[in-house]
């Protein structure tokens, strides 16, 4: 656990270890860990305002960084 703590701080030093570690603690439910799924929508989201920021010259391919191995069916409630 320490060594992906440290890389997170070392990419985001603003966070410190008590909240990363919390951030990963599956009993804290801030991730959901039961269902992976990519959020397409999200993530098209995201490249519009780094495009719109200028953190990127222009749009890429979703698609292409998405890994939809480790989707699951989601259920209709």
């Amino acid at each position: 656990m320490q060594t992906i703590v440290d890389m997170i701080v070392t990419h985001i030093p603003a966070h410190n270890q008590t909240a990363v570690e919390a951030s990963l603690d599956a009993q804290l439910k801030m991730f959901n860990y039961q269902q992976m799924n990519i959020d397409e929508r999200g993530l098209q989201q995201i490249k519009n305002y780094a495009v719109e920021a200028g953190l990127l010259s222009e749009g890429l391919d979703i698609n292409v960084f998405a890994d939809t191995r480790f989707d699951v069916p989601i259920e209709k409630e």
